[in-house]
């Protein structure tokens, strides 16, 4: 490679050999492979640019070849007359494999058939001609670490685009997704509003016209009769309303995040259960260490009441309701457990009770929308959280329901006051 040790000041040469450029500070070293096929002139450049930098070195055009498919290289600088493979063919084919790896060649003076193919086939960013000072060695190897580091940058950038690309591409299949599952619970949506609100209406609609019949003529039925019907069915209206509404809410519900005894959460439930409860004769039996949960209390109390009250819907009228709480806490998480002593669900309808509008067997007859447990299923995923039937059978059934330490978004805020979303 006949590399000339001299500077452009002739009497620092002693001190410049003896001591190198130390590398640039806070940057990282290009790596640079020299090939020549002289083992003396590549330990030379060993010891005058391994301060500066990442040297790799090779004696032939095969094992140069070899040293890049090993491993990442920023520069190769080579020698053009080697035995085999010439420098000329082996920048060619590095360019051929390796089209980011900065080519430099170094000829002597009568290659300059080489140099033009090197520049036209191998697209070398530089060539020097020999003897070559350490002083124009590193002035080209300073500009070609430069265009190093733009390439590196260069493929930190595509990396972090196409990360971000992958992330957008999945974002918007989540949302594709979301929005194809909303179009379907729309649709059940307001065909079942659309059949069971018509449904009363014309039930109202028909004692409605009994009862004024009733009152024209004297000698008649009793019109008390008919509007009793009116009135129960109204009532069968309003409880449809109240269940949509609390559909509805569970999904738009902007309450903000706060810390809150699970215990507390079960109190305004039983509460607001009391007539149904007392109804049936419905005993709760809940672990005396509930944990406190960074919940929206109100969404939460929403979940727990509908899985309570579809436990009593669902109890054999032989049977005196019994729902057991219990709850513990789980790496980043807490499930809660909620047993009850209900008619169980076969296997196949496990995943199908959370669905819009599912009522199991005997369900609507017994007062049920189907909207209870999709409730529920709406408000625990508010939260990050997930629900399913852990177990089944005759005798009762459990629901499992998995809440983060932190649901995402969450701001906690201090006991009474509001919270963001």
């Amino acid at each position: 490679m006949d590399i000339d040790p001299r500077i452009s000041d002739p009497a620092a040469e002693a001190e410049a050999a003896r001591a190198p450029v130390a590398p640039r500070p806070g940057r990282a070293r290009s790596r640079v492979l020299f090939v020549d096929d002289e083992a003396d002139q590549l330990r030379v450049l060993q010891d005058l640019m391994g301060d500066r930098y990442d040297v790799r070195t090779a004696t032939s055009g095969e094992e140069a070849l070899a040293v890049l498919s090993a491993g990442k290289v920023d520069v190769v600088v080579s020698d053009q007359r080697m035995p085999g493979m010439d420098g000329a063919e082996l920048l060619e084919r590095v360019r051929e494999t390796h089209p980011d790896v900065i080519r430099i060649l170094l000829t002597g003076c009568g290659d300059q058939g080489a140099v033009r193919r090197a520049v036209n086939e191998g697209r070398i960013f530089y060539y020097l001609a020999k003897p070559v000072t350490v002083e124009e060695l590193d002035i080209v190897l300073q500009k070609a670490d430069q265009v190093a580091r733009l390439v590196r940058e260069r493929e930190s950038l595509m990396l972090r685009l196409q990360e971000a690309n992958a992330r957008l591409t999945r974002a918007n299949e989540e949302l594709e997704e979301r929005v194809r599952e909303r179009t379907r619970d729309l649709e059940s949506f307001v065909y079942t509003v659309s059949h069971d609100l018509q449904n009363p209406l014309a039930t109202i609609a028909g004692y409605a016209g009994a009862a004024r019949d009733a009152l024209r003529q004297p000698d008649g039925p009793a019109a008390e009769a008919f509007l009793g019907k009116v009135e129960s069915t109204t009532e069968r209206m309003r409880e449809l309303l109240r269940t949509l509404l609390g559909f509805a809410r569970a999904r738009l519900a902007g309450e903000g995040y706060r810390e809150e005894p699970l215990g507390a959460v079960l109190d305004r439930v039983q509460e607001d259960l009391g007539s149904l409860l007392a109804s049936r004769g419905a005993r709760i039996v809940r672990d005396p260490d509930l944990p406190v949960l960074l919940c929206r209390p109100t969404l939460l109390g929403q979940a727990m009441e509908n899985l309570i009250a579809n436990a009593i819907q669902y109890t054999p009228a032989e049977r005196v309701p019994e729902i057991r709480i219990s709850a513990r806490k789980v790496e980043a998480a807490t499930e809660v457990r909620v047993s009850d002593n209900a008619r169980g669900l076969p296997c196949e309808d496990w995943q199908r009770v959370f669905d819009l509008f599912y009522s199991a067997p005997g369900g609507r007859a017994s007062g049920g929308t189907g909207l209870g447990l999709a409730i529920c299923r709406r408000a625990v995923e508010a939260h990050g959280g997930t629900v399913i039937v852990e177990a089944s059978s005759a005798e009762g059934s459990t629901f499992l329901l998995t809440l983060p330490e932190v649901p995402p978004r969450a701001v906690p805020v201090p006991e009474g006051q509001a919270g963001t979303v």
